[in-house]
């Protein structure tokens, strides 16, 4: 859940003004170690670039109107933004996800898709073909596709996944050890 969002939010409604005021990008923090420390996951980015930020504007609609959600669903379900996210989950799932993880992306995504609305209802159905898919088909899928799109990126591309893959199983080690999918926030719960 993103508390900041929310307040940034209602701050927006509480000015009065007749739009949004312009908000000026402010770096809170930052680390020349963000690569190093952060090892991202389809569920990850679905939890935190559009889940999370969806629940957000559902909790304010009723407070900030229906052009409040209207607006939000807009930027979320932008077509070159929702692209981003659904290739990144496709990739993310199909080769660096330990299975732990995969099941945790599914159950989210499926608990989701009861609330789908004609606002996030296309965009959450591909994200949930993404999340059932097994992991093979969405390999074969995207090695057949991506050098087709750009061909002059494919070996690069294949370099990093490999590159990818090897810090991912050292993470999955660790996860195994747990009993516990490397998780984020409080949907790690879901897990004994």
């Amino acid at each position: 859940y993103w508390p900041q969002t929310h307040i940034a939010f209602l701050a927006m409604k509480g000015s009065l003004l007749p739009k949004p005021f312009c908000v000026t990008p402010l770096i809170s923090s930052a680390s020349p170690y963000h690569a190093e420390n952060t090892l991202y996951s389809a569920w990850y980015l679905w939890e935190t670039g559009i889940r999370s930020l969806y629940a957000v504007g559902m909790a304010l609609r009723v407070s900030l109107g229906s052009d409040f959600i209207n607006a939000v669903c807009r930027h979320l379900f932008w077509k070159k933004r929702i692209f981003f996210y659904l290739k990144n989950i496709l990739v993310y799932s199909a080769f660096f996800d330990s299975s732990s993880q995969i099941e945790l992306l599914r159950k989210s995504v499926r608990s989701s898709m009861r609330h789908a609305t004609f606002c996030n209802g296309i965009a959450l159905l591909f994200v949930f073909v993404i999340a059932e898919l097994p992991a093979w088909t969405k390999r074969w899928f995207y090695r057949l596709a991506f050098p087709l799109l750009q061909p002059h990126r494919w070996s690069e591309v294949k370099k990093k996944i490999k590159e990818k893959q090897v810090l991912h199983k050292k993470a999955h080690a660790s996860e195994d050890e747990k009993n516990m999918p490397r998780s984020y926030d409080r949907e790690a719960r879901l897990w004994p």
